[in-house]
């Protein structure tokens, strides 16, 4: 009996030591990247779902900020393990893409892997004590001259927003570069930019010194009152966009490691203490599959041709 029993104990320990990681486990450590600064939208969800993946994964999970020279570095020669991961949404990539091949350069070499959020939309604002304090004030400022608009880039999801207004306004506004939160912040007091645009769930009203005057998405973004969006403004319901955030990994990343982090951050996205402080800044978690990501992508680029939007130009 003893000698089965060694045997037995032997076979356990054999089979342990050559399985790989389950689906609720990763191999290492995992950083996930993001380009946008601390208290931007990304840095939010990314550190509000960290603890809870932490604790599915079993090994650390932390938010590290870098710049785009970096995260390129990190994805083009990264671990398909899911262990470098990025934090974006996959209309800002595909801009991003294709404005770099255009440019004659790599674009990020990235794959989906995650849906973490529903759509979040994107709203122009303008300085508290600024005198414009609505969509006609705003149309009227551009009547003497350009508009000077303080956001992350044009080729980016931002950059939609750009181009429904300059598809409306039939005129064009004038581009100030402001890669963070506080960067869009420090220009609009700084006086270097009229108005600037913003992820709306980064906007808690009456706590930024800005004010909201038209939002982006299908429908009004509620913590905001009455402030409109844009497609109700036009008249055209096909005016609207949003943004899904997700996880990215390296192209080639298994599909094993993209089950592990899915099945984390959905572990990490129904906790109780973390569905509460999602809904408190406005942010609509919902994990799910990679498929998603890339339908929500195939969505928004029928909008980026009506708009105009041309890859390599601006």
């Amino acid at each position: 009996m003893r000698r089965v029993a060694a045997l037995l104990l032997s076979l356990l320990v054999w089979l342990a030591m050559t399985a790989g990681p389950t689906a609720a486990q990763a191999p290492g450590p995992v950083t996930i990247y993001d380009l946008h600064g601390r208290d931007s939208i990304t840095d939010r969800v990314a550190r509000l779902l960290a603890p809870g993946m932490e604790a599915a994964l079993g090994v650390p999970v932390s938010v590290r900020q870098a710049d785009v020279i970096e995260i390129y570095r990190q994805l083009a020669g990264g671990p398909k393990d899911g262990s470098i991961l990025l934090i974006s949404d996959p209309l800002g990539l595909d801009i991003s893409l294709a404005n770099e091949m255009a440019r004659g350069r790599p674009g990020f070499p990235t794959a989906p892997v995650t849906k973490l959020t529903d759509g979040i939309s994107v709203a122009l604002v303008v300085p508290e004590a600024s005198p414009i304090r609505d969509w006609a004030d705003f149309v009227a400022a551009t009547k003497p001259g350009p508009v000077r608009l303080a956001y992350i880039g044009y080729h980016t999801t931002h950059g939609v927003a750009v181009g429904l207004i300059e598809h409306q306004l039939g005129t064009r506004l004038v581009d100030v570069e402001a890669l963070t939160r506080e960067a869009v912040l420090t220009a609009l007091a700084a006086g270097t930019a009229d108005a600037a645009l913003m992820v709306s769930a980064t906007l808690t009203p009456g706590a930024a010194p800005v004010r909201p005057i038209v939002t982006f998405g299908a429908e009004r973004h509620r913590p905001f009152g009455t402030v409109p969006a844009f497609a109700e403004l036009t008249g055209n319901r096909r005016d609207a966009f949003t943004m899904s955030l997700g996880l990215f990994g390296p192209q080639g990343v298994t599909p094993k490691a993209a089950a592990a982090i899915t099945a984390a951050a959905s572990k990490a996205a129904g906790d109780p203490a973390t569905v509460a402080a999602a809904a408190t800044l406005g942010i609509p978690l919902h994990v799910s599959d990679a498929a998603v990501l890339e339908e929500a992508s195939r969505r928004n680029r029928a909008l980026i041709k009506r708009i105009g939007m041309q890859p390599g130009q601006r």
